[in-house]
């Protein structure tokens, strides 16, 4: 929402000093210091009412959370809440993968960020802070960047768990690359005391089929380390939602699996949370093709992590509130006391990714 509000500000502040000069020049005045001035608390006064306009609808929003019906979703009015960096940044392509945690007042997000121009595509791993949810700040540059950049172009999924004071991590994906003779997707683990400064560990876990992505989230419940994402088990096997556990984050094993063809769909990223019973849920996006008929989201329950049935009451959305090229994916999800954050990626058909957000309240309607 801020990166949104300054390229508005930028535009909307070039195009007054563009304009303006002309008239300027058609008059025969030629741009004297004063009329620069004049020119200049033109745009300032631009630039400060699209910051306004911002705030106001993030006001609104929060006003709209605290009188909302029990069980209603809300979708922020001024979405994409993070966009693309400027031109020749290393996020100015797109924005996705987002993650979510809340340390005591504010928000952290890390997502990542790809950078686009002629034939140079790298990605990275970047970082921004929100007190609401919905306005927020990015780090100027990614806080971790792939050590190989010929390979940062696979960079495809992040989970991040804050698992003690002083200690994150984080794993991400990368896909596979058959041009380059990697021809399976990889897993890495990433560790940090602060969430900013990464140590890259290596490489944890591999697909076991040739020519794959992996979309994983994780969970840590004190004791086990959890990883879930859909892969197949073992070669040729059908494709299933694998489950799999470590004491340590580096040394997997699987603890069970859920064929696709059980519970009917394929869910891509799958953000797994504890029930508060021992069991869990997971949410996801319906496949871009079932957006219409189904909605954009989709919840399965579990009582082990291993078997899952799907159970969507509560989370049937049309995708009325999204633009019609667009769909949604990857889902990021935050509990809180009143309801759940549900942060997402907003695709259109180009494949400039943004993230957008929405709220669902406690209860059902």
């Amino acid at each position: 929402m801020v990166n949104e509000t300054s390229k508005e500000s930028k535009y909307f502040g070039w195009l007054i000093f563009c304009i303006l000069s002309q008239l300027f020049i058609f008059l025969g005045l030629g741009l004297s210091l004063s009329s620069l001035e004049f020119l200049s608390v033109a745009a300032l006064a631009q630039s400060q009412a699209v910051t306004s306009h911002s705030k106001n609808i993030a006001e609104e929003f929060a006003k709209q959370l605290r009188t909302a019906a029990p069980g209603q979703w809300l979708f922020f009015r001024g979405n994409p809440v993070l966009v693309r960096g400027e031109l020749d940044s290393w996020d100015d392509f797109r924005v996705g993968s987002p993650v979510v945690i809340k340390e005591g007042g504010p928000y952290r997000m890390w997502y990542r960020g790809c950078h686009f121009i002629g034939s140079e595509y790298t990605c990275g791993i970047g970082h921004a802070v929100s007190t609401d949810g919905v306005i927020w700040k990015k780090s100027p540059e990614p806080v971790l960047v792939i050590e190989d950049a010929s390979r940062s172009k696979l960079l495809d999924t992040i989970a991040v768990l804050r698992v003690a004071e002083e200690r994150y991590m984080m794993w991400y994906s990368l896909s596979s690359d058959w041009f380059a003779g990697r021809h399976y997707a990889t897993i890495y683990l990433a560790t940090s005391t602060d969430g900013f400064n990464w140590k890259q560990e290596g490489a944890v876990l591999r697909a076991v089929n040739e020519g794959t992505t992996i979309e994983q989230t994780a969970l840590y419940d004190g004791e086990f380390f959890h990883l879930w994402y859909i892969a197949s088990p073992y070669s040729g096997a059908i494709e299933s939602i694998l489950h799999v556990t470590s004491l340590d984050g580096k040394k997997w094993q699987i603890a069970g699996r859920t064929p696709l063809d059980i519970i009917g769909v394929k869910p891509g990223r799958l953000w797994v949370l504890s029930d508060g019973r021992g069991g869990y849920r997971g949410l996801f996006t319906y496949p871009s093709g079932q957006q219409n008929e189904k909605g954009l989201f989709g919840m399965l329950i579990s009582a082990d992590g291993n078997t899952w049935e799907k159970r969507d009451e509560g989370m049937n959305v049309s995708r009325a509130p999204l633009k019609k090229d667009v769909i949604a994916d990857a889902p990021a999800v935050l509990l809180e006391s009143g309801g759940f954050w549900m942060w997402f990626v907003l695709r259109p058909e180009d494949g400039a990714e943004a993230i957008g957000v929405a709220y669902r309240t406690e209860g059902t309607q």
